[in-house]
């Protein structure tokens, strides 16, 4: 009798433990499949992010490309106009994403931004400047958003191929505006207004397809106030000042300052293609060029990306930063009877310079100030778009080799500043950093 009881009890156990390791595998199951539906609406939601901006920067880049050309010194001014406001839009630019999300204000400033372009169709110079106002909050509301939202769907693991997966489509758009710009005014001849009006279309079917993103994963830390303090904090002045100076704020750390001068050299490389190579050229074959200098961004982008993950960023930085330099060297033997090889090559150089920094930025933003993401995004966009504003607004007053010799001599600070920089953070180790400092600013950012 005992026996039989024994064995009874036993296989009891051994039933329960079979139904509870069933049980668990069909957890893993739900689990697995979750994750794995959960990666697939991810890449789906920077597909849609990526070829939404793909739209809006071929119209975008091919407007740009043209406006030195088309409105001569006219252009010069709504460019310096465009970049002056758009830096300094950065100061109020994180409060507007954190009270109204990144989804939002990336489709409210790409509607402001293409005001600019519709200004085109019909022009009036009067417009034509307000827009250039329109165009600079737009584009600063647009890319604090956007730099948000990547960083807070992303982590230290994959945040250089999230970056380098959206920079692909933004920049392989630079190459599409190109490409289409030559073939409509070498090939087809368009008006510049028929141009305008398509262009103008292609940037709201882009700005269409964002409204189909889900929210970002991560939402910015909220505090909880109580008590007399739940007035000034739902405050939109207050919170305005605050978030204001949070931005500044970012500033108090050593990082953040030597990350300027590699701010201010991606910012003027874009006066040096815009505003002083492409004019030396023939208006056809600007767009010629320009799908050179489109192509390596494309082709770089994502791969740079990848090489930031596996290989962290000292080597990327430095090594976009020696491509820039030689690009800039050979653009003080660019002249409008050059040859047009070396105008490929300085084009292809700035391309993939360019991308590579580009793309480094958002990791290094996350890497050094992941729990201030918007302060970071819009601080650090605000030294290299307030360098190319000035640029753009008193650069065509002086002599070429002048700027050259700026920019040359702040690519060189930039190197020193990114060797001073991985002996402070160990740039080589992205994955292991999280600098103590930031979690001091966080504290101190409403003052």
């Amino acid at each position: 009798m005992i026996q039989t009881s024994n064995n009874t009890d036993s296989s009891t156990e051994e039933e329960e433990i079979e139904i509870e390791i069933e049980i668990e595998k069909e957890k893993e199951k739900e689990n697995y499949e979750k994750e794995k539906n959960k990666k697939r609406e991810k890449k789906l939601n920077f597909l849609l992010l990526g070829f939404g901006f793909f739209c809006y920067s071929c119209s975008y880049y091919a407007t740009k490309s043209l406006m030195t050309k088309i409105h001569k010194q006219l252009g010069f001014y709504s460019l310096g106009i465009f970049f002056m406001v758009y830096s300094f839009s950065n100061i109020f630019t994180p409060f507007l994403v954190k009270k109204f999300k990144s989804k939002n204000c990336m489709i409210i400033g790409l509607l402001f931004s293409t005001f600019w372009i519709i200004s085109n169709i019909k022009f009036n110079m009067y417009v034509f400047l307000v827009s250039s106002f329109f165009i600079g909050v737009g584009t600063g509301l647009a890319w604090t958003a956007n730099g948000t939202y990547i960083i807070r769907s992303s982590n230290l693991n994959n945040v250089g191929s999230h970056s380098g997966f959206f920079f692909l489509f933004y920049l392989t758009g630079n190459l599409g505006g190109s490409v289409s710009c030559s073939i409509f005014l070498n090939v087809l001849e368009m008006k510049d207004q028929t141009l305008f009006m398509v262009y103008s279309s292609l940037a709201i079917f882009g700005i269409v397809i964002l409204l189909f993103l889900k929210k970002s994963e991560k939402t910015h830390h909220k505090e909880t106030v109580n008590g007399p303090e739940a007035f000034e904090k739902h405050s939109i002045l207050i919170s305005i000042k605050r978030n204001t100076f949070a931005m500044f704020g970012i500033f108090k750390s050593i990082e953040a300052i030597l990350a300027i001068p590699m701010m201010m050299i991606t910012g003027l490389c874009v006066l040096l293609v815009f505003g002083i190579i492409s004019p030396k050229l023939e208006k056809n074959k600007i767009p010629n060029l320009l799908i050179i200098y489109g192509v390596m961004v494309s082709l770089s982008s994502f791969s740079i990306g990848k090489l930031v993950d596996s290989f962290g960023l000292k080597v990327t930085l430095i090594g976009c930063t020696l491509i820039e330099i030689l690009a800039v060297v050979l653009c003080f033997f660019a002249k409008s009877g050059s040859s047009i090889v070396l105008f490929i090559l300085i084009y292809a150089l700035f391309g993939l310079s360019g991308s590579g920094l580009d793309t480094a930025t958002y990791p290094l933003q996350m890497y050094l100030f992941p729990n201030r993401v918007e302060d970071a995004t819009a601080a650090f966009k605000f030294p290299r778009t307030l360098s190319t504003g000035i640029g753009f607004l008193v650069g065509n007053h002086f002599n070429g080799y002048i700027t050259f010799s700026i920019v040359l001599f702040l690519q060189l600070l930039t190197i020193v500043c990114f060797l001073i920089l991985d002996r402070i953070v160990p740039l080589k180790k992205p994955h292991s950093y999280i600098p103590i400092k930031e979690q001091n600013l966080s504290k101190s950012s409403n003052y």
